[in-house]
């Protein structure tokens, strides 16, 4: 195991792919205890799945119109793919619970159920590619070039800072409808800021590890903080700080063991909720 360690922090390609563990068990978490605590777990779970859709879309226009290769999961176009389809499920499922009057869950699961047709369709015009697709489905880190992968840490940074810096604020526009108006800001710029920066660290933690892992990293830690926090002002920063630690255990373990990354990754994440078995509230 130590071995392992010092491997992990010796080699330039292991320890980028390090950082980028951590990084993503970082924040991931502060987005999906926001989810959590709107009772909007049910969007947790599809718009993993709706980015990943995106990514295809993307990867199947880089190939068909800009000689892209069909193989490369990680190019602009799928970038840009993952944000679209992030933004406009985000923008599009509120119009349509008020238009067409059916609950948010029943939105949700339809829209879970359609991305997945809507990948496979998109890879059966790239045959070559859906065997690089399913590892990145199983939560295999990808393979990104380095400007993708800055701009990528470029999104995820600053969003994960301000969903911490304006948390008080993001809680008290959610429930006190009050206080926007006090504080002299509309209520829907807050809840539209809000989405915006969930989306930017969804979208941008599907690009860089996938729908499975992403959707992982933003439940078990905020689960169990939401255990585990003496109060509500620790809920975001404990389920950052589980999400960091188990995610990176599960990155040395996976290295250590030669299992499959996200796999392991979520799997320690998931044993997050131990603990929070025997807490008493």
């Amino acid at each position: 195991m130590l071995d392992s360690l010092r491997a992990v922090f010796s080699e330039d390609f292991l320890l980028r792919d390090a950082f980028r563990t951590a990084l993503l068990g970082l924040v991931a978490p502060l987005a999906g205890s926001y989810l959590l605590l709107r009772r909007s777990i049910f969007l947790a779970v599809a718009l993993p799945q709706i980015s990943a859709a995106g990514l295809a879309a993307g990867m199947l226009v880089s190939a068909r119109f800009y000689s892209g290769d069909a193989h490369a999961l990680a190019n602009p176009f799928s970038l840009a793919g993952v944000f679209l389809a992030t933004f406009g499920t985000l923008a599009l499922f509120p119009w349509l619970h008020r238009r067409l009057k059916i609950s948010s869950e029943t939105l949700h699961a339809a829209g879970f159920a359609l991305a997945g047709a809507a990948a496979s369709l998109f890879l059966a015009h790239l045959p070559h590619a859906g065997h690089a697709f399913a590892h990145f489905l199983r939560g295999e880190i990808v393979s990104v070039d380095d400007g993708l992968f800055h701009l990528a840490l470029g999104l995820l940074l600053p969003s994960g800072l301000l969903l911490f810096l304006l948390r008080h604020r993001f809680w008290q526009s959610g429930s006190d409808p009050n206080f926007s108006t006090a504080a002299g800001l509309p209520r829907g710029r807050w809840e539209t800021a809000l989405s915006v920066l969930v989306g930017l660290v969804l979208g941008t933690a599907v690009f860089l590890a996938g729908p499975l892992t992403c959707l992982g990293l933003m439940i078990f830690p905020a689960l169990a903080a939401h255990r585990l926090a003496p109060s509500m002002g620790w809920l975001l920063p404990l389920s950052a700080l589980l999400g960091l630690l188990a995610s990176l255990a599960g990155f040395v373990l996976a290295y250590h063991w030669d299992l499959p990354t996200g796999a392991v990754i979520i799997a320690a994440n998931g044993l997050l909720l131990l603990p929070a078995l025997f807490r008493r509230r």
